[in-house]
């Protein structure tokens, strides 16, 4: 039996939770939040008997997995493959389709068989029955019950345990999980787990999100959020007695309907046409389905706002019931009410307003659409996700279009650039400073503890990332230099107007002060650009160690593990080892350790001096500054809901 023993419900974890006294609600499932909004019956908990007739009660009672349903026109990808096998083909190979899939041995990320998995939730224990895989677990219902007590499972020992079979599982690109069935109609409930397929290695689903350290994990339901994105039309359905669910939806993971709409009646005609060849028909008529590559840029890139996007529904009782309709006839915003960051109307504003920079752009992956809208080259140009992004003619990891991973995606619009390109960049044609993406799309949002390239187009400048405290591009490639020294050079090159800095923003490089005293993303987005390889590339040597070793002991989860994979990647500490959901004491032993190695590495590095990055002439690091950037860290609760 392989044992994965986490130390996260120690006496520190159990300390924080009597500690606590507010219950924050991490999102498990990373397109959408519909869930927080919506909790006309998702408040009931499993213990809950449902109202109704005896014989619906049943029909409910035996139900597992989601139904399937061709309701709405809908006629599943099988049928498109009939005339389209091609584009079947590319899709097939996508990570769409298998963002979604009925759990099998054959289509998990890796064997689940004799794991046994330790967190503050409890101990889990999967195995393989036949075909089929199980996972034994404290039992939801007694957890559900507790709680209504007031009494907070974690501080409690030797709970029931029941077990369930592994029914459905989301993810098989960066990290997957599991559901398994609650028996409340289809309802499913999350394993609270992920497994980070790059890294081999499970992390507890408390800890896989940036959520303050104190925060509760409550159970996620994949019936009222994941459903929405993770799905062809998916349907809530919650039975109008009991709240009892009866999900169904087209089919699991994205297909081909979620972007071409109900395929029935172009189906129809296109066998017609078959059938009757000298049929008398207009062969200009309507196809009968959309295709976004036809549509002009706003509605094309309305299809992929169905979920790349932060919303919920603008009538909620109908989505319960219907879902989403597709985009079809009427703009997105009449099914679909987005989170924005200037909205007064916003009732969850304390919580959204962490997933924006304090300019309102949108720092959460997965939320791509959010942030091109708010572009230029979409508001006043006719940019859209197809400009740069393919369906079925690209790489499944990004999707991008032939040459779109070069300056030829901006190029193909912005083509008086062509040929002067280190005129205008003022850097090398051939290095990093020259590709349009690095200083146009930084990696500033976040998602799955990586940066994700922003997808609000614009030019770097100084002033507007100091109030709105985004990073810009120049630091983060420039990571030991200052603000001031980015203001300089834009103003220098680019006309900008000149921009009085003074203390910190002077003295301190940009990415220094922002990872010791930055908020929670900004420490994580900057942890995870000090060993971005163009920007360690042209810095001083060697200096990011001991600045990493630091963040080692944050406070949160999800910042030391991207703290630990940027260290990793150095020179001497390929072999460090650390275990980010250990105790406070472990974690502080782990920082000595890494400091310890990077002392006795100082002689690879040329930064003594360099005051900037906090290290004397001695080559000695600053360490009453250091604390003294610590000391004014942004401590405040803040969940970013991916």
């Amino acid at each position: 039996m392989c044992r994965v023993t986490w130390l996260s419900r120690l006496r520190d974890k159990r300390k924080a939770v009597q500690n606590n006294v507010s219950r924050i609600v991490v999102l498990g499932c990373t397109l959408v939040t519909v869930g927080m909004c919506w909790v006309i019956w998702s408040g009931r908990s499993i213990q809950e008997e449902p109202k109704g007739d005896t014989q619906q009660q049943h029909q409910f009672s035996e139900a597992i997995l989601p139904a399937s349903t061709t309701a709405g026109g809908y006629v599943t990808s099988n049928v498109c493959r009939e005339c389209h096998a091609k584009q079947h083909e590319s899709w097939h190979r996508s990570y769409h389709r298998t963002m979604t899939q009925v759990a099998t041995v054959q289509n998990v990320a890796t064997s689940l068989d004799g794991i046994e998995l330790e967190s503050q939730s409890g101990t889990f224990q999967f195995e393989q029955v036949q075909h089929e895989l199980h996972v034994t677990m404290p039992d939801p219902k007694w957890v559900d019950a507790t709680e209504r007590r007031g009494v907070d499972v974690r501080t409690l020992n030797d709970p029931p345990l029941v077990t369930k079979r592994i029914q459905l599982m989301t993810g098989s690109h960066h990290m997957q999980t599991y559901w398994f069935a609650t028996g409340r109609g289809t309802e499913l409930r999350q394993v609270p787990w992920y497994y980070h397929i790059p890294e081999k290695r499970w992390i507890p689903a408390e800890d896989s999100y940036i959520t303050p350290p104190e925060a509760l994990h409550t159970p996620v339901v994949w019936n009222d959020n994941c459903v929405v994105c993770h799905s062809v039309r998916g349907r809530p359905r919650p039975h109008p007695e009991g709240g009892l669910l009866y999900t169904d939806v087209v089919e699991f993971g994205i297909a081909c309907e979620a972007c071409h709409g109900p395929g029935n009646e172009h189906v129809r005609r296109q066998r017609d046409i078959v059938n009757h060849p000298n049929a008398a028909r207009n062969p200009l008529a309507d196809l009968k389905i959309t295709n976004p590559a036809n549509l002009n840029s706003r509605q094309s890139s309305e299809v992929c706002g169905q979920c790349h996007a932060t919303f919920s529904p603008v009538n909620g009782a109908d989505w319960l019931i219907n879902g989403y309709p597709f985009p079809r006839k009427l703009p997105l915003v009449a099914s679909h009410k987005f989170v924005d960051f200037d909205d007064p109307n916003d009732a969850f504003r304390e919580f959204t307003h962490a997933g924006f920079w304090n300019d309102g752009t949108s720092r959460i992956g997965g939320r791509e659409y959010m942030a091109m809208v708010k572009s230029s080259c979409f508001t006043a140009g006719d940019i859209s996700c197809l400009s740069c992004h393919s369906m079925h003619s690209s790489d499944p990891n990004d999707q991008l279009a032939e040459q779109m991973e070069s300056n030829r995606a901006c190029l193909q619009c912005h083509d008086s650039y062509e040929g002067q390109i280190e005129e205008h960049t003022h850097h090398g044609a051939d290095s990093e400073g020259s590709r349009c993406y690095n200083c146009h799309m930084p990696h500033i949002t976040y998602a799955l503890f990586k940066g994700i390239r922003s997808h609000r187009i614009d030019s770097p400048d100084a002033k507007a990332s100091l109030k709105a405290g985004r990073p810009n591009a120049c630091n983060l490639c420039h990571t030991d230099q200052t603000l001031e020294w980015t203001a300089g050079h834009l103003s220098q090159w680019f006309g900008q107007d000149t921009v009085e800095l003074a203390g910190d923003d002077a003295m301190i490089s940009e990415c220094v002060k922002l990872l010791l005293k930055g908020d929670a993303v900004q420490r994580a987005i900057v942890a995870r650009s000090l060993s971005w390889e163009p920007a360690v590339s042209i810095s001083v040597a060697n200096w990011q160690p001991p600045l990493l070793a630091h963040l080692l002991e944050d406070p949160y989860s999800a910042v030391r593990y991207v703290a630990f994979r940027s260290l990793r990647t150095f020179a001497g500490f390929e072999d460090f080892e650390y275990n980010f959901v250990a105790t406070v004491e472990e974690r502080s032993e782990a920082k000595s350790r890494a400091l310890a190695l990077w002392i006795q590495q100082r002689s690879h590095s040329d930064a003594a001096g360099h005051m900037q990055l906090l290290i004397g002439p001695d080559g000695e690091l600053l360490q009453s500054e250091l604390d003294r950037l610590l000391q004014q860290r942004d401590d405040h609760a803040l969940t970013l809901p991916e």
